[in-house]
């Protein structure tokens, strides 16, 4: 029996800009993204953000507080997916991002730099949400 899988990311922002991976696997490869990934069994979600974010971008965050729940379900699209995906604030702590695993490209963005990207449109939502100030928001 198929489960949705529970991910966790970031919105870690520097100078007005937010950090972004270029995604290097499926699903969404080639898209922008917020950095993150799946939560391992016995691991808390706001553990697992830290390790996801420190393998994909070399850096340490402290998790600020949760800012919004979304849930991501393609059946049509080879391969299918379910993910249950919950953001966190988080602020930059330490190192110099550089890519890591399952990215293959990394950078700061401001907003008016994701118009033209091509940002994964629930993650874009998500960073519109908090760069317009908006309270925390669930998406289910």
């Amino acid at each position: 029996m198929k489960r949705p899988e529970i991910a966790v990311s970031g919105i870690i922002t520097k100078n007005n800009k937010v950090l972004l991976i270029k995604r290097g696997h499926e699903p969404a490869k080639g898209w922008w993204s917020v950095p993150g990934g799946h939560v391992e069994w016995g691991e808390h979600i706001q553990e697992a953000l830290i390790r996801e974010v420190r393998e994909e971008c070399n850096i340490d965050v402290k998790p600020i507080r949760l800012f919004s729940i979304i849930e991501a379900i393609d059946k049509k699209t080879p391969p299918d997916y379910h993910f249950i995906l919950i953001d966190y604030i988080a602020e930059y702590v330490s190192g110099n991002p550089t890519i890591g695993s399952d990215a293959s490209d990394i950078g700061w963005f401001s907003e008016n730099e994701l118009d033209n990207m091509k940002v994964v449109p629930s993650v874009l939502k998500v960073l519109k949400s908090y760069f317009r100030g908006d309270p925390s928001f669930i998406d289910l």
